[in-house]
């Protein structure tokens, strides 16, 4: 399944228990609430409790597209899951580490699966 406003794209697949969440473009006050829509549905609709949102394709991040991932990150850790961000180009791992999102959302580059939640 994806999705396309513009510039920006979501796509979604399957990789083995985990789903894959790959967005392109800039995430920002437009095209954030089409994320979290797709996060939710995905979290709460379908009860998919491993997600790994792929940003290396994103160009741009606002706060609205932070706070669109932190809320999901919430849901999924609420319900006894996982979300967790991988692969974030240079400028968007800077903005990460700027509102210190980095150590609770992001996998290590490499990894395939999200981080195990701690204690």
């Amino acid at each position: 399944m994806s999705t396309q406003l513009g510039n920006f794209s979501i796509q979604f697949e399957r990789d083995g228990g985990t789903v894959v969440v790959r967005i392109a473009g800039d995430l920002d006050l437009t095209t954030a609430p089409e994320l979290e829509h797709g996060l939710t549905s995905l979290i709460d609709g379908q009860g998919n409790l491993s997600i790994r949102v792929e940003l290396g394709r994103v160009t741009f991040i606002d706060a609205t597209g932070l706070t669109a991932l932190g809320r999901a990150q919430r849901q999924a850790h609420d319900r006894g899951g996982e979300l967790a961000l991988a692969n974030p180009t240079p400028q968007i791992l800077r903005v990460l580490d700027m509102v210190g999102l980095t150590p609770l959302l992001c996998v290590p580059a490499g990894a395939t699966t999200p981080p195990v939640a701690g204690p």
